[in-house]
């Protein structure tokens, strides 16, 4: 892959801007495209060849699909170039997003014993951004809830960025703890009585930070769990197990 150098775009497409980082991811992924459709495999092949003109690598790819003529060779090539162009730039957006996006969910104490959970979102402020979708249920048994969704995009956020990063802060207000606490009586040693889950839209991976401030009754405790683009936290209440 001669002249790569020559291609910013294409360098920072690839390797966020370092040549040779970008060199092994291109070379890497046209030697993927090399196995795909014929499409795919003229197109990485009319770049990937080893030969040092355009002319050059048609005929070894021509060669490659037993002798095509070139003709058609390059317009198999131009159609599969596309698709790698389309890819390459999701790859890049997708690499972009890993790791890149910072969430930090803090539980709080308001008024009227009332919860509250903040969401500070981090990311780069160059790149789209959707803010995570909210789902609350709320407990009647082990089995069944009442679930309600909060879209953020429909809520005014509190947002600042400096031409590099973007943070922004929502705010949720939870159901009231003593009303769920206090529902009725129920036999379970640890019965779940709320969870809230924040799901993003946007990176597929993020850090994730969670903090705790609220001042929570005795018999109540948070469980938190991370899986990849999903954030779970469940208020359960503790009870002492009851004589059947």
């Amino acid at each position: 892959m001669p002249g790569l150098s020559t291609y910013p775009r294409l360098v920072q497409l690839c390797g966020e801007g370092d040549l040779l980082e970008a060199y092994m991811v291109l070379r890497r992924e046209l030697a993927r495209y090399a196995n795909g459709t014929k499409y795919e495999a003229a197109g990485a092949l009319s770049i990937s060849s080893p030969a040092d003109t355009v002319l050059e690598r048609l005929t070894l790819t021509a060669e490659h699909f037993d002798y095509q003529d070139q003709r058609t060779i390059r317009r198999w090539s131009d159609r599969g170039l596309r698709t790698i162009a389309e890819d390459l730039a999701a790859i890049a957006n997708v690499r972009g997003r890993l790791g890149r996006e910072l969430l930090t969910l803090t539980l709080a104490n308001g008024e009227d014993e009332q919860l509250y959970l903040r969401i500070e979102q981090m990311d780069f402020a160059q790149l789209p951004t959707e803010p995570p979708k909210i789902t609350l249920w709320i407990w009647a048994d082990e089995d069944s809830a009442e679930e309600a969704v909060v879209d953020l995009r429909e809520h005014r956020s509190l947002a600042a960025e400096d031409g590099t990063y973007r943070n922004t802060l929502d705010v949720i207000a939870m159901p009231r703890l003593k009303p769920l606490l206090e529902d009725k009586p129920r036999r379970q040693a640890t019965d779940k009585v709320l969870t809230v889950a924040v799901q993003g839209r946007s990176a597929p991976a993020r850090t994730v930070t969670w903090r705790n401030e609220a001042v929570l009754p005795a018999t109540a405790q948070v469980e938190v769990i991370v899986h990849r683009t999903m954030v779970m936290a469940t208020l359960t209440s503790l009870r002492v197990s009851m004589p059947s």
